[in-house]
């Protein structure tokens, strides 16, 4: 896949991120490789988001490409779950350009590309929302008073018309997370310690660097869903 011209903006504006020493957790976290990068927008997209949050202040654990099977056979697949003091932020990243439009109740948003054209797109705080459940069905015995919604989009496209009245919900560009997580360290309460954060990883963990056969079975589901 060519880059567009977006990209290629994008990717001079990021030449100070790709710190090699993030890159190699990155991969080893997901099992991708730099030619994952290059050649797919929204792996890449999804990296530039880890290495923002890399930078996060207070204790914190990353993971990304999470598979959780979900209580009716289908598998929901988790961008980035980002484990802090603060709480537990269940990550949907969306590298899109072009202007965007919808409400957490919609059912479809709208992304306006530049020549005028309309995309429609499932409403990415539902599509969260399964996320969180399905989290939370591994993460049983933990309160959802402290598990965020966040939907990232790519710094490409602006956001001209999103409302949601969630307060457990937030809708930003992604160059705003570091100033985004700046703000919830310093003014949210602490609800977890070192050690659960480790654990909450642990118990995590086993759902990333899915089997092929997951992947596939997802990717007829996603398919055949629309």
């Amino acid at each position: 896949m060519k880059m567009d011209i977006d990209r290629i903006f994008e990717f001079i504006r990021h030449q100070s991120l790709g710190n090699p020493e993030i890159m190699a957790k990155y991969f080893e976290e997901t099992g991708y490789t730099k030619k994952d990068l290059d050649e797919d927008d929204g792996i890449y997209g999804e990296y530039l988001t880890y290495e923002y949050l890399h930078n996060a202040p207070g204790y914190s654990r990353t993971l990304c490409n999470l598979y959780i099977e979900r209580d009716n056979g289908y598998i929901s697949e988790i961008d980035l779950v980002f484990i802090h003091e603060t709480g537990i932020y269940i990550m949907e990243s969306k590298n899109y350009s072009g202007w965007i439009f919808g409400h957490e109740k919609d059912q479809y948003w709208t992304q306006v590309l530049k020549n005028g054209k309309k995309n429609k797109f499932y409403n990415p705080i539902k599509q969260n929302q399964t996320h969180i459940k399905a989290v939370m069905k591994v993460l049983y015995a933990l309160t959802d008073k402290f598990i965020f919604n966040i939907v990232v989009f790519s710094e490409r496209c602006e956001l001209k018309s999103i409302t949601y009245d969630n307060l457990n919900t937030s809708v930003i560009n992604r160059d705003v997370l570091p100033t985004f997580m700046r703000y919830e360290n310093a003014n949210s309460p602490k609800h977890l310690n070192k050690k659960e954060i480790d654990a909450l990883y642990d118990m995590l963990k086993p759902y990333t660097l899915a089997s092929a056969k997951v992947k596939e079975k997802h990717r007829k589901q996603y398919n055949y869903s629309g």
